[in-house]
């Protein structure tokens, strides 16, 4: 990464505002080679209250324009890029261009699909549920 250059980040991110959680090695840890991005980001979509993780996640929309403000060299394998969200819309695919055509996929036979009887009158999922749980017989 150069300073002042763009970059498009094209994917969906997730991201945390909690630094101390990158010391765990499931996201940066503390060994091996290692970047951690440090983004000022505007149009990121805070999920904190729908994650499964105790964390303040914000998700990275693709297509987010970053321009890169430093980066640092930590020494033992371990980088900090500072990047910062850029103003403007990227446009994923023009709509005046046309995909390119691919290869002809094969023509497969219709499969037929067994009939699945409809439930018998007095259907009731929750107790079936509650049955199956306790091994009662329904």
């Amino acid at each position: 990464y150069v300073v002042g250059i763009e970059k498009i980040w094209w994917s969906v991110t997730s991201t945390t505002t909690n630094v101390e959680l990158l010391s765990n090695p499931m996201y940066l840890g503390t060994m091996g080679q290692r970047t951690m991005f440090h983004m000022e980001v505007q149009n990121g979509v805070d999920i904190s209250r729908y994650s499964g993780h105790p964390e303040s996640e914000v998700v990275l929309v693709p297509g987010t324009r970053l321009k890169v403000k430093g980066v640092l060299n930590m020494g033992h394998g371990a980088h900090i890029v500072q990047m910062e969200e850029q103003p403007g819309v990227v446009i994923i695919s023009p709509p005046s261009s046309r995909p390119t055509p691919g290869p002809a996929a094969p023509e497969l036979p219709p499969v037929e699909l067994p009939s699945i009887p409809a439930p018998p009158r007095g259907f009731d999922a929750p107790t079936l549920l509650r049955e199956a749980e306790q091994g009662s017989p329904t």
